[in-house]
């Protein structure tokens, strides 16, 4: 037993140095505790006092910086003269023992530059005199924002995984494709008939013999050219039978002024040509023949030019005037040689010129009949106009009213 209890002691005796060291660790814990503690109840309190206000339940009360400066454990020396240094700056060192600490480094900095260091850490500090500016001091209120610790909570970052968008895809429909279905024709198998060849015995034709004396000749042709002699066509040609050839056969070709007096063996129209048989000729030519229009004398423009007289011009007191498409007008002086012979006379459609003073030389004349169908001229009165109205020709004979 004793011999248990003394190895106890020693160990007690071990361990002593070792429980004591942790006591005396506790014991300056606690104190830090409480000096950390009255510092924060010093800030607390000094901001109350810079904002003019306090907030611990008492009456109003300034507290000197001195007394803030002894609370917080700090000496805040005055430096007169330090330029850059004031009343506001002191203020903001006292506002938080962060932001004192924060600021002081500078001024510390400021003032070994001015003031030489002195071995001596508890030697006096020599005052500068730094000259104030009259900076107005700002009653700023502070406001007692109590600051709540947040915890900084870890979001934990969700990896969310990326969804694949299952791709739509559009069903594409088939469409069936509609076979028609081919029908197979059976083949038909036509027995093919063989067709005998008959063999048709070839008869021999006898060769028809006729007579001679049975045989018609074939007719004679003859190659007619009928030439217009002045007039048109100027030359028509046709093929006609020899035999009973006659004029007929052919156009009857037209010349102004002129009348058509049928066809000539010869151009100079002296053999006029009588028809009947022209046996033996292969090829013949005929010829127009020309002649005036009865009473009148006409030029190659189908104007009449002079008057024969007799009954073809004048009848029963009527001037004539040829009523043909070959004879188309009256020149000045026509009717001279007529005289008192003609009374009246009248114009056809196919007159379609009339000269000035064409009808003067009849002194007898007292009324000019105009056809409807003239596309020139018209009458009224007795008195031929133009389609414009003028007067045209006037009958001498018929007094003016």
């Amino acid at each position: 037993m004793e011999m248990i209890l003394k190895l106890h002691e020693e160990t007690w005796a071990e361990r002593l140095p070792w429980k004591r060291i942790c006591r005396g660790l506790v014991v300056i814990a606690c104190f830090s505790v409480l000096a950390v503690g009255a510092a924060s109840y010093g800030i607390r309190y000094k901001e109350a006092a810079l904002s003019r206000s306090y907030t611990g339940g008492g009456a109003y009360s300034e507290i000197s910086r001195e007394d803030v400066a002894g609370m917080m454990g700090k000496s805040l020396p005055i430096y007169p003269g330090l330029p850059g240094i004031d009343e506001a700056a002191e203020r903001r060192l006292l506002v938080s023992p962060i932001g004192a600490g924060e600021i002081s480094n500078p001024i510390e900095e400021l003032v070994a530059k001015e003031i030489p260091a002195s071995e001596d850490p508890a030697a006096e500090i020599p005052v500068i005199n730094i000259p104030s500016a009259d900076i107005p001091v700002e009653n700023i209120p502070v406001m007692n924002i109590p600051v709540t610790n947040i915890p900084v909570t870890d979001i934990p970052v969700t990896d969310a995984p990326v969804a694949d968008i299952p791709e739509t895809k559009v069903p594409v429909t088939d469409i069936p494709e509609t076979k028609v279905p081919v029908t197979d024709v059976p083949e038909t198998d036509i027995p093919i008939t063989d067709i005998p060849v008959t063999d048709v015995p070839v008869t021999d034709i006898p060769e028809i013999k006729v007579p001679d004396e049975d045989v018609e000749d074939l007719p004679a042709m003859l190659t007619v050219s009928a030439h217009g002699n002045g007039g048109v066509p100027e030359m028509t040609s046709i093929r006609a039978e020899a035999d009973g050839f006659t004029a007929e056969a052919l156009p009857v070709p037209r010349r102004l002024g002129k009348i058509f007096d049928g066809w000539y063996m010869d151009g100079a129209c002296t053999i006029p040509f009588e028809g009947g048989s022209v046996s033996g000729l292969e090829e013949l030519a005929l010829y127009a023949g020309w002649k005036e229009f009865p009473g009148f004398l006409c030029d190659d423009s189908g104007y009449i030019i002079g008057c024969t007289g007799g009954p073809d011009a004048v009848t029963d007191g009527i001037l004539l005037i040829p009523d043909s498409a070959d004879c188309v007008g009256i020149a000045a002086g026509a009717f001279d040689g007529l005289g008192g012979e003609a009374f009246e006379t009248y114009i056809p459609g196919n007159i379609t010129y009339i000269a000035p003073g064409a009808f003067d030389n009849l002194w007898s004349l007292m009324h000019i009949e105009v056809s409807v169908d003239n596309p020139v001229y018209y009458s009224a009165g007795g008195t031929v106009y133009d389609r414009n109205g003028e007067e045209v020709a006037y009958p001498v004979g018929l007094p003016r009213p």
